[in-house]
């Protein structure tokens, strides 16, 4: 029975087995320092750094439900070091630190053999994706080595009340972390707890930890709630959150694949490299099978555990962050492989009649996984502990060369690095087209690159980060506002690719032009999907009501040239008017719901005769 078998004391480790444990955990430690970012990168980290200064999750500093405890350790680690990133920072690198000792417990407590347990905890620690994370301003890695923690001593508690009251606190911490670590621990402290009321005919000890666990909880997420302002407006941003990750995230939005394709995205390959995810799944696959066919134990506890929020993630969670989320089921996902890896070495053992060849496969097969994990991961880790991310490249160019009375523009992409670091200078946030400058002294922050002239393009390139991370923030730029011509109604936001930048208009578009009293060429160079369409559009162009051009657009490429005459006004409106628009998501080509008309690839004016 399960539950006589986890009132059993696994088997004493070895002194050489105490030993390899402790020197495993040490190496591992200090591989964490490789990760350490030497600058925080992504829009959730810069939100956190946010929260550190101004908790409100009712605007996102964190985004719902507010990670309380996470920033709250942080806020008191901030009295050791020397900024609000770094303090996060820090809390993140202790988590990492004791994530192979807490995934080596918890393997015991399900009780798998050492070797495996060992196999396990090393896969999980150079998981790329633990690995990576673990230098980051995020909260993914040490909420999993709490909830790992809190399962195992959870799991201890079968046989040690003490292990257990103190198990259930743990859980609360590490839900105080991310809550959807209810969901994880649920199943060890089911588990326990039926455990704890067999041995003791009582069910005092189950009420002392659902006091503790809920005492705990309850104070973390009341406090963020009165850290917001208060418990109604808490709730409203809560449900607000849970709404967009239903409508937009899970497999309710009509623009997320089906389940089955991303279903390889989320448990086999995650970090998009198939020399360590073909292995990897076979393994797993490989580990599953034995598993369930032999009805082991480790197997079950392990499904059991992880296997529901696994479960959520593939069909709530956002599918491009699938490496980020994948870190909260890594340990089921290294467990299988243990499983699977030694399967595959007793058989070879068996097969030889050598004990030897059996441990030394299982050895061989483990160090060649991990070999190729860590040399694909260490060109990223390298990448981000010595230089500092693009968005803070940008940053770092505005206050060497902008001055503080300049405005700065903000695309919606970079607003939480602007509200963090930009604080001594006049801003304005805007999605879609630039708006309207006050002023030749102005510069527009984006993500993404511009071919504008003057434009400061900051990048990295993409490698194996990309295949790792979220493909956001690899590029961003500080660009001069354009006082002459400004994108005014009917514009879609500035698009980039390989250098190259565009911009789609509606059905009717106006740009803006500023006065000079000189007469000057205006060119326009753009593409419009004449084949997709299936006809040729006719477009219309005229200057403050005066027409200055009509003409049938033949072939997808064109430009056109236009003499103006002096402009007197302040805001002259060059009018472009398209008879046909292309919808690709009307047309089944992609998943663009806009109107597109007309594709601007190019705009210049120059002084006649120039």
């Amino acid at each position: 029975m399960v539950l006589e078998q986890l009132g059993l004391a696994p088997e004493p480790l070895t002194r050489r087995q105490r030993w390899m444990v402790l020197i495993a955990a040490l190496v591992v430690a200090a591989t964490r320092f490789l990760a350490i970012a030497r600058s925080l990168w992504d829009w959730d980290e810069a939100h956190f750094t946010i929260a550190m200064r101004d908790y409100d999750v009712f605007h996102h500093h964190p985004h719902p439900p507010g990670f309380p405890l996470f920033v709250g350790m942080a806020k008191l680690m901030r009295f050791a070091v020397d900024s609000d990133f770094h303090a996060l920072h820090a809390v993140t690198v202790f988590g990492a630190l004791a994530i192979f000792p807490a995934a080596f417990l918890l393997g015991r407590e399900l009780r798998l053999r050492f070797d495996a347990a060992f196999i396990a905890a090393l896969l999980v620690a150079f998981f790329p994706n633990v690995w990576f994370f673990g230098g980051t301003a995020f909260s993914d890695v040490p909420a999993l080595t709490l909830v790992v923690l809190a399962c195992a001593l959870l799991l201890r508690g079968c046989r040690d009340p003490r292990a257990y009251l103190a198990g259930a606190f743990v859980l609360a911490l590490a839900a105080g972390f991310r809550p959807q670590n209810l969901l994880v621990g649920l199943a060890p402290a089911l588990l326990a707890t039926a455990c704890r009321i067999r041995q003791t005919r009582s069910i005092a000890q189950p009420l002392a930890a659902v006091l503790i666990g809920g005492f705990s909880v309850g104070l973390a997420y009341g406090g963020a709630a009165v850290a917001t302002g208060n418990l109604d407006v808490y709730l409203t941003a809560v449900r607000a959150h849970g709404e967009y990750i239903r409508n937009i995230d899970s497999f309710r939005s009509a623009e997320r694949p089906p389940l089955l394709y991303v279903f390889d995205d989320f448990f086999f390959r995650p970090y998009r490299y198939a020399k360590i995810n073909t292995p990897l799944a076979f393994f797993v696959l490989l580990g599953l099978g034995v598993g369930l066919w032999r009805r082991r134990l480790a197997v079950m506890l392990a499904l059991g555990t992880f296997g529901p929020f696994a479960f959520l993630g593939w069909l709530m969670l956002d599918r491009h962050s699938a490496s980020r989320f994948a870190i909260g089921w890594s340990p089921l996902m290294a467990v299988l492989a243990a499983v699977g890896i030694l399967a595959l070495a007793d058989l070879l053992g068996r097969i030889t009649r050598r004990t030897a060849v059996g441990t030394g496969s299982a050895a061989l097969l483990t160090l060649a996984l991990v070999t190729i994990m860590i040399s694909w991961t260490l060109p990223s880790l390298h990448r981000v502990r010595r230089n500092i991310s693009p968005p803070m490249q940008a940053i770092e160019w505005i206050h060497a060369h902008v001055p503080r009375d300049a405005k700065i523009y903000v695309a919606h992409a970079m607003l939480p690095f602007a509200d963090l670091f930009l604080t001594d200078y006049p801003k304005e946030v805007f999605r879609g087209p630039e708006p309207e400058s006050a002023g030749h002294r102005a510069w527009v922050l984006l993500e993404g690159t511009s071919a504008r002239e003057a434009a400061q393009n900051f990048s990295w390139r993409e490698g194996n980060l990309a295949k790792l991370v979220r493909r956001r923030y690899f590029k961003a730029a500080v660009v001069p506002h354009q006082a002459r011509m400004r994108f005014g109604a009917g514009w879609h936001g500035e698009e980039s690719s390989g250098g190259a930048t565009w911009r789609w208009m509606e059905g009717r578009s106006v740009v803006l032009i500023g006065s000079t009293a000189q007469p000057g060429v205006l060119t326009f160079r753009g593409f419009v999907p004449v084949d997709a369409l299936g006809v040729q559009p006719e477009v219309t162009v005229t200057l403050n009501g005066e027409r200055l051009d009509r003409f049938r657009v033949t072939t997808p490429e064109f430009e056109r040239t236009w003499p103006l005459p002096p402009l007197l006004k302040d805001d002259n409106a060059l009018v472009i008017e398209t008879t046909e628009v292309l919808n690709p998501l009307a047309k089944g080509l992609s998943g663009d719901g806009r109107n597109l008309g007309l594709r601007l690839d190019a705009i210049g004016w120059s002084v006649r005769g120039e």
